[in-house]
């Protein structure tokens, strides 16, 4: 179908604002849940999707990833989030973040945790530290930061290219690209986007690169080519960053800026 919503379990891109996100948690117990879904047939909410006990394995309660579109309700986002939270049994509703009106992005449960000692990425990061360090190992430091480099361009060339298919706009792109990233654990941040290059900065916390070069003592290459193709698209030309604060030197977290 055309311009069919992407829906996968952390995030969802959407042209219809109307659509939301909610992550419930409740006793495990399945009668609260159709509790849960009566409230949204006597409000006209339309429950597009639903993912259940996806994060979290506890056996006291469950955790569902909903997806929701508020378009035809006949109450207002507040009003039917008191109706869920007065239900007993609920232990936690919370409607997800929306950084642009396109995108939902689930930051409720960063990073995605499996068991209280477990921490899953959607691409595992022994692979990832795998890929770095032996690039590194066997070409040498100099080449093999080089191709880590052009790989972070070219991952965020697919990131524009998958955005442009949902028409997000150079803005949304940005922040989309700042939250997908926080939602696949890869890193969280915050960014300052302005179009003056001297007050723009972009702050990651746990960014996965440097957790990996703090082996190699050096700086993100991979992260600063996907941000440097990501930003020149912002601004229109080429943009190149650096890298003042680095966790991989001891620093608590990565800060990009513009290089004028």
């Amino acid at each position: 179908m055309e311009n069919e919503p992407l829906s996968i379990p952390r995030r969802m891109i959407s042209k219809d604002e109307n659509i939301q996100g909610m992550i419930l948690k409740i006793r495990n117990d399945i009668e609260i849940l159709f509790n849960v879904i009566n409230v949204f047939n006597r409000t006209n909410v339309n429950l597009m999707g639903i993912v259940g006990n996806l994060i979290e394995d506890n056996r006291e309660y469950t955790t569902y990833f909903l997806i929701l579109n508020l378009f035809k309700s006949n109450k207002s986002k507040e009003e039917i989030f008191k109706e869920i939270n007065s239900i007993k049994g609920i232990m936690k509703a919370e409607f997800l973040e929306k950084p642009s009106k396109n995108l939902i992005i689930d930051t409720y449960h960063y990073p995605l945790i499996v068991s209280k000692k477990l921490i899953a990425f959607i691409l595992p990061e022994n692979l990832l530290s795998s890929m770095i360090l032996g690039l590194v190992n066997r070409f040498g430091k100099e080449i093999g930061q080089t191709v880590l480099f052009y790989i972070g361009r070219e991952f965020a060339q697919g990131i524009i290219d998958i955005y442009n298919e949902y028409s997000l706009s150079v803005d949304e792109i940005v922040i989309a690209t700042l939250y997908a990233g926080q939602s696949y654990g890869l890193w969280k941040g915050k960014i300052n986007l302005t179009k003056e290059k001297e007050n723009f900065n972009l702050i990651l916390e746990d960014n996965f690169e440097c957790r990996i070069n703090k082996q190699i003592k050096s700086k993100s290459v991979l992260i600063r080519g996907l941000w440097e193709k990501i930003l020149s698209l912002y601004f229109e030309e080429e943009i190149k960053l650096e890298e003042v604060k680095c966790i991989a030197f001891g620093d608590n977290y990565c800060e990009f800026k513009i290089i004028h």
